[in-house]
This record gives structure tokens, sequence and C-alpha cells, in this order.
């Protein structure tokens, strides 16, 4: 994933609606944020004008493709998996971020849980959840 740049505009689609926003500021870039996957921090502004505070995340590289939930395919992208292990997080009440788009087959774009000072909290409840609802994939 490239560093986004003051004016690029980033195509956000969800269930084959596609809404347009223009990067204001990088706030963070993966350096500064740490995690298991490459990330940045920006500031957007969509067609209506609506300032965003999202965090563009890279899921081409995944740390471990030896696990996935049923239900996902080989033919899936990168993102569409992404987005459906965190659809079903997000329904079994876990906590997660509380919007997540796909913005090419490697990245997505969800709403940065930081953003108001406060920190992501219940990432062990996900270590439980994830351990009881994955299966090893068949090479």
């Amino acid at each position: 994933m490239n560093e986004p740049e003051i004016g690029q505009e980033i195509n956000l689609i969800k269930n084959e609606e596609k809404r347009t926003v223009t990067v204001s500021n990088v706030a963070e870039n993966m350096h500064q944020m740490g995690g298991t996957y490459p990330k940045h921090k920006i500031e957007a502004q969509s067609e209506t004008g609506r300032e965003m505070k999202l965090v563009l995340k890279d899921v081409s590289e995944r740390p471990d493709e030896r696990y996935f939930f049923p239900g996902e395919t080989k033919e899936m992208s990168s993102a569409e998996r992404y987005l459906y292990k965190w659809n079903i997080l997000r329904q079994k009440g876990l906590p997660t971020a509380g919007s997540m788009r796909i913005v090419d087959k490697g990245t997505v774009a969800m709403g940065d849980m930081t953003a108001d000072g406060s920190q992501f909290f219940g990432k062990k409840s996900w270590d439980v959840f994830l351990s009881q609802n994955i299966r090893k994939r068949d090479h």
C-alpha cells in the first residue's frame, strides 16, 4: 500500500455501493501505528462535505493463510475475506470498527476507533472467538 496523498481520491465500496472520499490529511503512517497489518490513519472528506477519520489497512499480506472462517472461499480477495470476518465479529457482538469498506482487493478502510482519544479494547475476546471458529485450510 502506497502512502495516501492529500487530494487523492479513494473509492470506498460496500455491497456494490461506491462512495468517493478525498484525502485531506495523512495523520499517521504504518510505522507509527504498529500492529499486524500495515496501515495509514487519514482524514478525508466525502462528496457531500462530511469529514471522516479513517484507517486504511493493507490486508493483502495475510500473516497466516492457513486459517479461515467457514463460508470464506479461496476465490475471495483478501479485502473481501477481511470484510467477511468483520461482519461475523460484528454480528456476534465483539468490539469492531463501526464501519468497513473495501478500497481494492488488498485494502480496506475502517472508521478510526481512536479518533475520540479512546483505545480499542476487547482484542482478547477476539482470540477466544477466533480459536473456536476458525479451521485449518486444506492444502
